[in-house]
């Protein structure tokens, strides 16, 4: 990205006054160059917490290489900034945003324990000593009542001119937390997460605001990528083990890069959304995408699964509460929708609120009483017929009658509300039980 004039007197101007503040009386300072801009989708994010060196270097070389992966790195000099500038650092991070890498200055913020002055700070001397593009706040708090800690610390970074802020929660968190950072790392665990557990973690938010690391992993394939790649836009997968989790890359980082391009190449995205029936955008209805009989993706819509460009996919939609699935966009009624990927692709399903009318029945004493003949109508049309207890599923603010009728010796007395008619009126605002008593 390139810098304006302004821009660049700004950094400069940082840059000058942090070396004085630090002791440098006097220090040799070398305009930055521009950095390329990183192109979009899913990309690796890199814990580099080794001083700049080979891991460094390797980095560089695989993104001039595969310039289609985005590449973010997090580097780290001294659990935060580090108290003085470092030359070697300096060099090695203009280095790599040179490549086209996002570089992330690492700070920590002790669940949310850590001054918010203090994280500031260091928020701060990332940005007047070192070109960085961005900040990692490390040990994000996942519960409740800090969410406006994060928002802030994201605000000031945002102020300084650093694009990207990515909170390490490692975990689950509520989605209140979402949007208080840009990124929230979801999962840091060994082992690579579930497709279950994925679809937990990101339901609420959209793929650009989730990150996932896992580490302890002896190997990595394509389709692993790939499940991780359809919930997150950055991720990181490594056979290092701790104490040393972060101070080398993977013995397959090769193979890695290489997924990650073949992912964003090969792929072509299927985008599932749902809408209610005036046409206006719903969320959270559960949908899943199957590929031979098999389950490739679950998740809430909406959602954008990459799927392999070419091959046959089938979408289902699943009934949530008082939404019952409709149609889809082209008219066809079943709740699966099959698919080939030749393009991006967007598959929309509508969506009726509906709502459950429970009609039963009982004896004056309360005991259940079942087979009494009940017939729903509205405005004079009969909708259904059935016999207690019975269920009709409505729309909401319509009006619906429901009458009973007696059996032999079951003679209807009077409504549980007191109504004594044996046809009694309502109007759909939520599900409704009613309840026919019956004199036997």
């Amino acid at each position: 990205m390139q810098e304006n004039n302004q821009g660049f007197s700004q950094k400069l101007m940082y840059t000058l006054t942090a070396l004085l503040l630090l002791g440098f009386g006097t220090a040799s300072f070398v305009p930055h160059a521009a950095a390329a801009t990183s192109s979009s989708g899913t990309g690796l994010l890199i814990p580099l917490y080794s001083s700049p060196g080979s891991s460094w270097n390797t980095i560089v070389q695989y993104k001039q290489a595969n310039p289609s992966v985005p590449v973010t790195v997090i580097v780290n000099a001294n659990n935060g900034p580090g108290a003085k500038w470092s030359s070697s650092y300096d060099t090695w991070i203009v280095t790599l945003r040179n490549a086209g890498i996002n570089v992330l200055g690492y700070v920590y913020t002790s669940y949310g324990a850590r001054s918010a002055s203090s994280v500031e700070t260091d928020i701060a001397a990332w940005k007047s000593m070192y070109w960085v593009s961005g900040i990692f706040l490390d040990n994000m708090a996942n519960a409740p009542g800090y969410q406006s800690y994060y928002s802030s610390l994201t605000s000031y970074a945002h102020s300084l001119g650093l694009g990207t802020v990515v909170g390490n929660a490692g975990c689950d968190v509520p989605t209140s937390y979402f949007g208080t950072v840009d990124v929230v790392l979801i999962y840091e665990n060994p082992g690579l997460p579930t497709m279950a557990t994925l679809a937990n973690y990101t339901a609420g938010g959209v793929k650009s605001e989730f990150a996932v690391v896992s580490y302890s992993v002896p190997s990595i394939t394509q389709a692993e990528v790939n499940l991780i790649g359809n919930y997150a836009s950055y991720l990181y997968v490594t056979d290092m083990v701790t104490p040393q989790l972060y101070t080398a890359l993977p013995s397959y980082y090769p193979t890695l890069v290489s997924d990650v391009a073949s992912f964003l190449s090969t792929t072509s995205g299927l985008s599932v959304q749902s809408v209610d029936m005036s046409g206006n955008p719903t969320s959270g209805i559960f949908a899943t995408v199957t590929s031979g009989g098999n389950l490739v993706y679950e998740g809430y819509t909406p959602f954008t699964f990459m799927g392999t460009t070419g091959a046959q996919y089938t979408v289902t939609v699943s009934n949530h509460q008082s939404e019952v699935f409709s149609h889809w966009q082209d008219g066809a009624t079943g709740a699966s929708k099959a698919v080939t990927l030749s393009q991006a692709t967007v598959l929309t399903a509508s969506f009726a609120t509906v709502y459950t009318l429970t009609i039963s029945s009982v004896t004056s004493s309360g005991a259940a009483l079942t087979g009494l003949r009940t017939i729903v109508y509205s405005q004079g049309t009969q909708l259904a017929k059935g016999f207690t207890p019975m269920v009709y599923l409505g729309s909401p603010g319509y009006v619906y009658q429901v009458c009973v009728q007696n059996y032999q010796n079951d003679v209807f007395s009077h409504w549980s509300s007191g109504s004594i008619s044996s046809c009694i009126t309502v109007t759909l605002s939520q599900n409704l039980q009613l309840t026919a008593v019956y004199n036997t």
